[in-house]
């Protein structure tokens, strides 16, 4: 049986590429198990792709071209998620026979009629950046649900396939812990999007209030997450409250899927909780709450202040507090 060669170009945020993953098993289905599907993306967004089955092979873009492994592939199906003109151009150097998302003619960035759900409310809109945003904050339809709607697919559930090694490992280090239930805190979001984290007076007192109802602690973080980590836990003193060091993404993903609880701002952090079935409470300011499904497993917590949804890098997240944080976490059996 004729095997269908499938592209996805999907390079963007880590959190992004993981939770577009979603999409494959209704593309194997709607191929009939006939998709052998490649997926141009980020060197660093490799680890993340390595171990899904769904995935033939998973190519970093290394240039301003599509790499040459795939300029020799006929291509049945090309789908283009991005927004930048530098990966939407990358269409240009591949053959195929039917494309659904963005792609570059006569110098512009375009995108597919059958995308337009996703892209009108993106960087791409015809419609311009103002009637993209209000459209973005009057959306009410996760991420999976728009792809789904586009692909002609079903998502049914999120997954994620890890190290199981790594999984093991974080486990024991889990056991070490004093209490039996482990919280982690992933409190902020790198340097991008500083006002997408949890203002310091607050996560301190959030932190405060989880040791002391005899929960484990774990503060989490990338590396670009360490500084503010140290400075919100400066003071703060007691066994059960843990300051993890960062660590690479497949060992990230398994120290989550090994937590009880994951209280986290809108970061990859949180799609390694929803993907591997992690309990959460999540909390936004910046960006749409809505975009994002848990699939049954998370309360959310949103900015209760003018320019939520504004995707402004400096949003007011002043109303994101440990009393309304822990107030949801009274939503969650864990």
């Amino acid at each position: 049986m004729d095997k269908k060669n499938l592209l996805i170009i999907k390079y963007g945020a880590l959190g992004d590429v993981l939770r577009t993953t979603y999409i494959l098993p209704g593309l194997v289905k709607k191929y009939k198990g006939r998709a052998r599907i490649y997926w141009l993306s980020s060197r660093g967004a490799t680890d993340i792709l390595r171990f899904n089955p769904y995935i033939y092979k998973a190519v970093p873009v290394t240039g301003k071209t599509a790499p040459s492994c795939l300029r020799k592939i006929r291509f049945n199906y090309v789908i283009s998620l991005d927004d930048e003109k530098s990966l939407a151009g990358l269409t240009n150097f591949i053959t195929y026979d039917e494309l659904t998302g963005s792609y570059v003619s006569g110098g512009k960035t375009l995108y597919t009629k059958d995308s337009v759900p996703w892209f009108d409310m993106g960087l791409l809109s015809v419609h311009g950046k103002k009637k993209a945003d209000m459209l973005k904050k009057r959306n009410k339809k996760p991420h999976n649900e728009i792809l789904g709607r586009m692909l002609g697919i079903e998502i049914k559930k999120p997954y994620f396939f890890g190290n199981r090694k790594m999984y093991e490992e974080e486990r024991k280090v889990c056991r070490r812990f004093k209490y039996r239930k482990t919280i982690g805190l992933n409190l902020n979001a790198g340097h991008k999007w500083p006002s997408k984290g949890m203002p310091v007076n607050e996560a301190r007192k959030l932190i405060v209030a989880l040791a002391a109802k005899r929960y484990n602690v774990a503060v989490l973080g990338g590396k670009k997450d360490v500084l503010k980590n140290r400075l919100i836990l400066r003071g703060i003193e007691g066994g059960n409250i843990h300051l993890l060091q960062p660590v690479g993404l497949l060992r990230f993903a398994a120290r989550i899927k090994n937590l009880d609880l994951l209280i986290t701002s809108d970061s990859l952090a949180l799609h390694f909780a929803i993907s591997q079935g992690v309990k959460t409470v999540s909390f936004y300011s910046p960006t749409s709450a809505a975009e994002i499904d848990t699939f049954g497993t998370g309360v959310k917590v949103l900015s209760r202040s003018a320019d939520y949804c504004s995707y402004r890098p400096d949003a007011d997240n002043s109303t994101i507090t440990a009393e309304r944080v822990l107030k949801a976490m009274g939503k969650l059996k864990f």
